[in-house]
């Protein structure tokens, strides 16, 4: 059970910025609806991809859970939005 989340910045794949809109809307309709403590973007510095050594150290730096991972991209005209949820070891 997750108690304590980091929500990482969003990974934008559309080339127009799309990203860091949707990753705020994320992080604050997350904020008001989970039950449990959510760290910002603003408190890690993660590159994307994601490798399961940069989640471990992140988790045990910041004494979390697991995280909240957005990824945006277009398709066919559409954006795409993608939420994943991740133990600590990815």
């Amino acid at each position: 059970m997750f108690k304590k989340l980091v929500v990482l910045d969003t990974d934008d794949r559309t080339g127009k910025a799309y990203g860091e809109k949707i990753g705020k809307t994320v992080r604050d309709e997350l904020e008001q609806m989970l039950r449990f403590d959510i760290i910002p973007p603003e408190k890690v510095s993660v590159q994307h991809p994601l490798s399961p050594q940069s989640l471990d150290k992140i988790s045990k730096k910041l004494q979390s859970d697991g995280f909240i991972v957005c990824r945006v991209a277009l398709s066919h005209e559409m954006v795409n939005i993608s939420l994943e949820i991740l133990d600590r070891r990815g």
